[in-house]
């Protein structure tokens, strides 16, 4: 298996004080392969099974959890090039809508908070290679 995390800061801050952050997360069978895909769709409707992840971690405290924790909705990833590291990859986000979930820290199953809190990333790219 084929894991990639990419870890990056959230700027402008969107909840308190402490920091957010958020992590794009790749997990295929095989070799990555550049593509598009619509993040809404099959198995990257919920965390526990997600190939292409967008997670965001709002308020995180020095020594603690997120304080809020939100997982794609909808949306789509674009990764143009994968390099030799798995961390080393380019690629965008656009229209990505993330809500507030919870997920089972065993299954991994992300279940929708309801009533909760949600945000758009209208556009997004990095470039790690």
């Amino acid at each position: 298996m084929y894991n990639n995390v990419i870890f990056t800061d959230v700027m402008p801050n969107v909840g308190g004080a402490d920091p957010d952050f958020s992590t794009i997360e790749f997990y295929f069978m095989g070799a990555p392969a550049p593509g598009t895909w619509d993040l809404s769709m099959g198995a990257d409707a919920n965390y526990a099974t997600c190939v292409h992840c967008v997670l965001l971690y709002q308020d995180v405290p020095m020594m603690g959890a997120a304080n809020k924790l939100f997982f794609q909705e909808s949306g789509t990833m674009a990764v143009t090039a994968f390099g030799a590291n798995p961390n080393m990859c380019a690629g965008s986000l656009t229209n990505v809508k993330v809500i507030e979930v919870t997920i089972d820290p065993v299954t991994f199953t992300s279940t929708p908070v309801p009533g909760g809190a949600c945000y758009t990333i209208a556009s997004a790219m990095w470039d790690t290679q």
